[in-house]
């Protein structure tokens, strides 16, 4: 069809969701003054509250899900050894 990819070459490389976008404001709040290139390897380290669980059952078995929103989170060059910067976002 249409629109849809033919092969798994072709579909994310991840699933839906696992994907965050930081606005200005935010990366300021993280102390990131100069964007990285593309494909750059960081880490994120985050704190996560639980919203939602659920549990269905359909006829291949039963689906689980968990939300969760993230409330507090550092991001630091990949070899995590920079100084924690959470009282950058949330004060001293």
């Amino acid at each position: 069809m249409l629109g849809y990819p033919d092969s798994a070459e072709d579909q994310p490389a991840y699933p839906y969701g696992l994907s965050i976008c930081l606005d200005d404001e935010t990366l300021a709040k993280l102390g990131i003054t100069e964007l990285p290139k593309v494909g750059t390897v960081m880490q994120l380290t985050a704190l996560v509250e639980v919203c939602s669980v659920s549990q269905y059952e359909n006829q291949d078995g039963a689906d689980n899900s968990l939300s969760l929103q993230i409330t507090d989170m550092e991001l630091a060059a990949g070899n995590g050894a920079e100084k924690p910067i959470a009282n950058r976002i949330y004060g001293e």
